[in-house]
């Protein structure tokens, strides 16, 4: 079982806007293009910011073939569960020359060629199908956020015997984390029983937010300073969700599970508030909100250029995702029109909206960092 439910990371990777350093080509020397002290980006989190770890890991959440990368650069499937380019993406080829220079697509970790120049300016740690608790991601397969930190130790160890352990440091100190979790957990932890209870609820998101407590620890401990967390979008809206678990008309109404949002909104509350707890003047946490955008854009699509908010792209739209979503299925002939590529990941189309809904937001963390 899967979760359709990890399209809250939409704009996770719009803080890729943030300033960057790049290798000097053969000098072994970080030049940075513009006044800035951020040296790299490391994601972790959920199938919405995994640029293909998953594609070696024995899961049905894979998406390293077509119709998936479709609208990618040589039409390649690399991994991202969309057909283009993620948010990373996006932000490298747009605004990347006038602001930094940053690499023009953020790599998986578990590509094997990358060279130590990648490793140094950030990667993608994020798994499909991960959450905050380490029993949804074992649930499905996929790396959890536990071993996402372990894997970014692992990168530290090997940044150290090139750069030496005090220039690793820095590095370190001066990068920024991203983190993308949480939407699968409510899915596979809450919406798969039967019994569902106001008090279960609250007591199933209050230890939600415990786990993410632990894993902002986790990564201060690895050595993070500045962290940016997104957090869970209007969850209910996944066509995944309306087929399997509609909202008031049933599924031929195709109306948005209300409850699951606001399941999702409590959640955001609730971390919003332990964040103000934990962070201090040299542990920054950046809450992004991508709740009221998502809201925006179902409420209107036609003002973003949508015409179908309930269906994804791929095969029926109602259920199609990973496996289902293959070679064979059918693909709608304009991807710009849907705000869904399968049944729980946003098109291209969508996460260029967004980030535009949300710029302001990441200019000002810009200008804190700058």
């Amino acid at each position: 079982m899967w979760s359709p439910c990890e399209m809250h990371g939409l704009l996770i990777l719009a803080v890729f806007y943030f300033p960057a350093m790049v290798l000097a080509a053969g000098k072994g020397k970080l030049h940075r293009p513009f006044n800035n002290s951020l040296t790299a980006i490391f994601v972790f989190g959920d199938s919405t910011v995994d640029a293909g770890n998953n594609n070696n890991v024995m899961t049905v959440l894979k998406s390293n073939f077509r119709p998936y990368g479709i609208d990618f650069p040589n039409k390649k499937a690399t991994g991202r569960f969309s057909n283009g380019r993620l948010v990373t993406d996006l932000i490298g080829e747009k605004i990347s020359a006038a602001y930094t220079g940053l690499k023009e697509y953020v790599p998986a970790y578990a590509q094997t060629n990358l060279s130590i120049e990648e490793l140094m300016t950030g990667v993608s740690f994020a798994s499909g199908g991960s959450g905050f608790d380490v029993r949804t991601s074992n649930s499905l397969g996929v790396i959890t956020i536990k071993k996402q930190v372990e894997n970014f130790r692992e990168l530290t160890t090997k940044l150290a015997k090139k750069l030496g352990k005090k220039k690793t440091k820095s590095l370190i100190e001066k990068s920024v984390f991203v983190v993308s979790a949480g939407s699968n957990d409510i899915f596979i932890g809450l919406y798969s029983s039967m019994f569902r209870t106001d008090e279960r609820v609250d007591r199933f998101l209050n230890k939600m937010v415990e786990y993410a407590k632990e894993f902002l620890h986790d990564l201060r401990k690895a050595g993070a300073r500045n962290i940016a967390v997104v957090g869970l979008s209007k969850i209910g809206c996944a066509p995944a969700v309306v087929t399997v678990n509609p909202g008031e008309g049933g599924m031929f109404e195709r109306n948005c599970n209300e409850s699951m949002s606001a399941d999702a909104m409590k959640f955001n509350k609730k971390f919003v508030k332990a964040i103000d707890e934990i962070q201090s003047d040299n542990f920054r946490i950046f809450y992004v909100d991508t709740y009221k955008p998502m809201v925006e854009m179902v409420k209107d699509p036609s003002k973003f250029g949508f015409e179908n908010i309930d269906k994804g792209c791929c095969g029926s739209g109602l259920l199609e995702m990973t496996m289902l979503c293959n070679p064979v299925s059918y693909i709608c002939p304009d991807r710009s029109k849907y705000i869904f590529f399968d049944s729980v990941h946003p098109s291209e189309a969508a996460y260029k909206n967004i980030f535009k809904a949300l710029r302001p937001t990441i200019d000002e963390a810009i200008n804190f960092f700058s």
